[in-house]
């Protein structure tokens, strides 16, 4: 299932703009540091959520599909 992941990010980076790649993965570095800050601090998910629904502007079901993530370095599209 990894693989196929790795694929579609491989084309859909073919698909879109240099300037669209480097602003997509700002996004999820600071919404993976968010999290992994919050939880330092012992924040619960919930806070954390709406957290991130309020500073990234992002639906709750991607902030849950994040909370959720298994992050790796060369992610992108999380």
């Amino acid at each position: 299932m990894r693989s196929e992941a790795k694929k579609v990010e491989k084309i859909m980076m073919t698909m879109v703009s240099p300037e669209y790649v480097q602003k997509a993965s700002q996004r999820t570095a600071g919404i993976k540091a968010s999290i992994e800050t919050a939880r330092a601090f012992g924040m619960s998910d919930e806070k954390i959520l709406n957290y991130l629904i309020d500073k990234f502007g992002i639906t709750p079901e991607y902030a849950q599909n994040c909370l959720e993530a298994e992050w790796e370095e060369d992610t992108i599209f999380a």
